[in-house]
Formats: structure tokens, C-alpha cells, sequence
């Protein structure tokens, strides 16, 4: 029986928490077994060599030599915006899946539809197909995870309780 797949992805941004432009993007297709049947890994170009005072911004600034090398090496690949959406559905379209996940979804789905609309002026306003389903790994973490006996007693036992 075929097993259904999902994307989950990443993305690192630079500019602000508000308005986040991803300079890496990064996907897996997997099942619910944890069977990975492709990985991506890009840098987007038109913000990681278009946008160099911008780039200064980033969160992880200090690993941009990082970039260089792997880049250099191999492990990533250096593509234009409209490259990454296009390998991203056609990697849709080949397992047959409109589920994309991410560990904070909402940021990351705000952050690739920004880039899109910032490099293409507002032509294209959305990163994704219409019809995507869109889950949080953050919050299926909370809902799940923290709900249950044994992690509340695991946090109670090591201090691990806040307010929120």
C-alpha cells in the first residue's frame, strides 16, 4: 500500500520577525513512519547575493561562511525563488501530497509568501498552491506531547515549569 507523504520544511530568515525574508529553504518528504524520500536544500539567491546589507540582519549571521562552503561543497544548492517553488511543486505533484509542515508553520509560510512578493514586486503574492494544507509541528508538539502524564511529571521533576 502506498504510504501517504508530507513536506516538512525550514526556512532561515534575515529582515525582521515581521517581515522575514528567507534566504534558506529547505524541505523533506516523508510518511508518518519517518521514511525520507527526498530532501532539498537551497539558498535563495536573490536575497543571499541581492541583498547584502539585508543578509547582516540574519539570525544566524555568523554561520553565513558556513553557506560559502557548503555552497562550495556541494550540500546546498544556490537557486532564484522561482526555482525553489517549482521544484517544491513538482515534489507535491510527484508524491502526490498537498500537506507542508513545519515546526512554526505560521512563520515560515509568512516568511516564503514575503520573499515572493518582495522579489517578484507583488505579482505573485503566494508561495504555495492554492489547496495546501498547512500543519504546526510546534503545535502539535504542545497539544500532544505536553499533555501528557509523563512529560508533565518529567517537567515537574526537573524544574521545567513556567507561567505560560
Amino acid at each position: 500500500m502506498n504510504k501517504k507523504k508530507f513536506i516538512v520544511l525550514d526556512t532561515e530568515t534575515a529582515n525582521s520577525v515581521d517581515q522575514p525574508l528567507p534566504y534558506d529553504a529547505g524541505w523533506a518528504v516523508i510518511d508518518r513512519d519517518g521514511n525520507i524520500y527526498e530532501t532539498r536544500s537551497y539558498v535563495v539567491a536573490e536575497i543571499y547575493l541581492g541583498c547584502k546589507d539585508t543578509m547582516k540582519t540574519a539570525y544566524y549571521a555568523d554561520k553565513l561562511p558556513q553557506y560559502e562552503k557548503d555552497l562550495k561543497e556541494g550540500k546546498r544548492e544556490l537557486k532564484s525563488i522561482w526555482t525553489i517553488r517549482k521544484q517544491l511543486l513538482a515534489d507535491m505533484k510527484k508524491y502526490c501530497t498537498n500537506k507542508v509542515g513545519a515546526y512554526n508553520m505560521n512563520f515560515d509560510k509568512r516568511a516564503l509568501n514575503n520573499d515572493i512578493r518582495y522579489i517578484s514586486k507583488s505579482w505573485l503574492r503566494w508561495f504555495f498552491p492554492y489547496g495546501t494544507e498547512f500543519f504546526c509541528i510546534w503545535n502539535i508538539a504542545c497539544q500532544v506531547l505536553m499533555a501528557r502524564p509523563s512529560y508533565i511529571k518529567f517537567a515537574e521533576e526537573n524544574g521545567f515549569i513556567s507561567d505560560k
